[in-house]
């Protein structure tokens, strides 16, 4: 892929961007909670996030303009990741690069922690991005949903 790729942190002003992500039909589909997110609990949910210390938040850029989103919340020994990609960027691999690029993120921060991924079954685009990114299926606890796990081990510098 030869177009310019960043990865950035989230910020307040990325607020309206990320709810209509967030709203979009596909995205609350594929999402666990799939009731519409108004935009009083995604203020006060952003703001939450970007202050929580146990989070980290980025924002794939493509070519300079927003493509994905992807997050990463500490509970423990574990992240959980939530992550997506904008309608008019599907289907170009970025599923892949922006987990594999926050991976490397998270790495130099929590290193010695699992990531986590829960995905529907269905959802043959998250699956195969989080395949390629290193994650290896484990038990599911819900039917309907696969689980996904990823060591990041310490670096032995």
């Amino acid at each position: 892929m030869n177009n310019d790729l960043k990865l950035r942190q989230v910020t307040p002003e990325d607020k309206e961007m990320l709810l209509a992500w967030a709203n979009d039909p596909v995205v609350r589909h594929q999402a666990i909670n799939q009731h519409e997110i108004t935009i009083d609990e995604h203020s006060k949910w952003i703001y939450q996030h970007l202050n929580d210390p146990n989070t980290r938040m980025w924002i794939l850029e493509y070519n300079g303009i927003p493509a994905g989103q992807i997050r990463w919340v500490l509970n423990g020994k574990e992240a959980i990741l939530d992550y997506s990609i904008s309608d008019g960027f599907r289907g170009k691999g970025l599923g892949k690069v922006i987990l594999k690029r926050s991976i490397e993120e998270v790495r130099k921060i929590w290193a010695g922690i699992s990531l986590i991924a829960e995905v529907k079954e269905k959802n043959i685009a998250s699956i195969k991005a989080i395949t390629a990114a290193g994650f290896k299926q484990s038990n599911s606890i819900k039917s309907g949903y696969l689980f996904y796990k990823l060591e990041l081990k310490k670096n032995l510098t």
